[in-house]
């Protein structure tokens, strides 16, 4: 719509204080919008699974402090995990394996439905 690049954009943004608080004015009429939308949905009683999923949302993002959020990770209870060295792996690769190994899990309290991530 500007016909110019995003560079300019941005260069601009970054030029100009006043840009800066618009820009920031407008992610803040967004982000009251979205919260709005978000606690509506949580108080929709004619669609209860769309309640629970907005509940689980805002929980998992806001309810942390109180226990709220990802569980911690369950260890790896393999056959023989004395052949399995963790610390030879990444961070990065350790947390890719927890996730997966979380994930796949079934045990007595993990979701119904394998969506509990989504």
């Amino acid at each position: 719509m500007l016909k110019c690049s995003p560079s300019s954009i941005s260069n601009y943004i970054d030029r100009f204080p006043e840009i800066q608080e618009a820009l920031a004015d407008i992610c803040a009429e967004k982000l009251d919008i979205a919260e709005s939308i978000l606690l509506k949905t949580m108080g929709n009683e004619h669609s209860p699974a769309l309640q629970l999923q907005a509940a689980k949302f805002y929980l998992g993002k806001l309810g942390t402090k109180r226990g709220y959020g990802l569980a911690p990770a369950k260890p790896f209870a393999a056959k023989n995990s004395s052949n399995y060295d963790l610390s030879r792996l990444s961070a990065e690769e350790r947390e890719v394996l927890l996730t997966l190994i979380n994930k796949a899990y079934v045990g007595p309290d993990a979701e119904k439905d394998g969506k509990e991530n989504e």
